[in-house]
């Protein structure tokens, strides 16, 4: 039978996943919320590509919209990471 070890002696992958409980959420969310927007930014490439096939301005309007804000959600994902990283390697 497995016994665990004395409190004081856990392995450092358990003191660190101890530490942080959310820590598997936070970057599921993140990996999903990359996911939506990189999502979003080809839907838009289609919208533009078929607005313009299409001789639709509306269309390649609410693609080239799509583009935007697809690339500023993933601008703002990429900065979040930054901070969360750069919090994680200081010392605490």
């Amino acid at each position: 039978m497995h016994e665990s070890p004395p409190a004081g002696q856990l392995r450092r992958e358990e003191r660190n996943r101890a530490a942080r409980p959310g820590r598997l959420a936070e970057d599921t969310m993140s990996f999903l919320d990359k996911m939506r927007n990189t999502s979003r930014v080809s839907r838009g490439r289609v919208k533009m590509r078929v607005g313009r096939a299409a001789g639709r301005r509306g269309m390649q309007a609410d693609g080239l919209a799509d583009r935007v804000i697809g690339g500023a959600r993933q601008l703002a994902e990429w900065l979040k990471d930054a901070g969360r990283d750069l919090r994680r390697s200081l010392p605490h």
